[in-house]
């Protein structure tokens, strides 16, 4: 908001607008979201997302440099909106689907509070760069630190079914009857899916 209104002059019916182009098209986004993590898997998915992420981000403070960028703001806004709605779902099935079975309550848990504690931060980073005098193209910039931050720790799980046999083994003590068939194929090259774990 600060951006428009300071960098782009936009007045509060356009604010209203772009805000109303996030929310709409973050609807396609999560059907998105759900196609992309059934052709590859959860993980690569948030990982797509979090690049259109950063190459979002960075065209729109480069190119956004005033009011007559105002028109180009609705086109950001969509594809934000888009990735959005496509990454929220997607982090939460990567995150179910390598709980350990038996913490589900526990780490879910975790995972919202780590949400919330954590949201302030992007806010603080770019009002911290506004107060000292940096250009606001820059503290729109600087989100992407924490896009990239996201796709380095998700980097990290490493092969995604690896991972979800890793957590079901751990979960159910390693024995056959707490597993369920976690690999089917889809048809498409060979594309692994995931089969969710059966709770008995």
């Amino acid at each position: 908001t600060t951006y428009m209104i300071h960098v782009l002059n936009m007045n509060s019916s356009q604010i209203g607008a772009v805000f109303l182009c996030v929310f709409v098209t973050g609807i396609p986004g999560s059907k998105l979201g759900g196609m992309i993590g059934l052709k590859i898997n959860p993980l690569r998915s948030a990982l797509l997302c979090l690049v259109v992420f950063i190459i979002n981000t960075s065209l729109a403070a480069w190119i956004m440099s005033g009011e007559e960028s105002q028109h180009i703001m609705y086109l950001f806004a969509a594809v934000w909106g888009l990735c959005l709605g496509w990454l929220h779902p997607t982090n939460a099935a990567l995150y179910c689907t390598i709980i350990p079975r038996g913490q589900e309550s526990e780490l879910m848990g975790l995972y919202l509070f780590s949400g919330l504690v954590f949201s302030w931060v992007p806010p603080f980073l770019f009002t911290f760069l506004n107060e000292i005098g940096a250009s606001m193209r820059i503290g729109l910039a600087s989100l992407n630190l924490f896009f990239a931050g996201g796709f380095f720790f998700l980097k990290m799980i490493g092969d995604y079914q690896n991972a979800v046999d890793f957590a079901l083994s751990r979960g159910g003590g390693g024995n056959d009857e707490s597993r369920t068939s976690k690999e089917g194929c889809d048809g498409i090259e060979g594309t692994k899916r995931l089969s969710l774990p059966v709770l008995t």
